[in-house]
């Protein structure tokens, strides 16, 4: 049996206000997350790479553009870091099913720079020797 906070009155089960003094009653909410009449579903979690792969990303394509205005070699490190950042967002899609979709786009972008600045290397070093 309910009991209104109000007045103290006992109110039905399914009452939503009461009876004597017309309060609203606070209805109980059911806050688990239901998929297609599924219990077993769950709400996806945060990404626990998140922050490192979007900070992958950048130091990546960061390195990658550097390697263009003439420091050598840097594009090497990009290639590294876009492989772990797009590995470590897999990762994330695997177990949680949620990754940072800027850093998997920033490693590709890095991975991708980085091997065209090979191609170019090779290239230019054809053509000039």
């Amino acid at each position: 049996m309910k009991y209104c906070k109000n007045c103290g009155e006992s109110v039905d089960e399914n009452a939503k206000f009461c009876q004597s003094c017309g309060m609203a009653l606070k209805q109980e909410v059911d806050n688990t997350i239901f998929k297609n009449n599924d219990s077993s579903y769950t709400a996806p979690t945060k990404a626990q790479n998140e922050t490192t792969t979007l900070v992958l990303g950048i130091v990546g394509v960061s390195l990658a553009v550097l390697n263009y205005i003439g420091i050598p070699f840097v594009h090497l490190i990009a290639i590294v870091l876009g492989i772990i950042g797009l590995s470590l967002a897999k990762k994330d899609k695997d177990e949680s099913k949620t990754y940072s979709k800027p850093g998997f786009i920033l490693s590709i972008i890095a991975l991708v720079l980085g091997v065209l600045s090979i191609i170019l290397e090779i290239i230019f070093v054809n053509i000039y020797f």
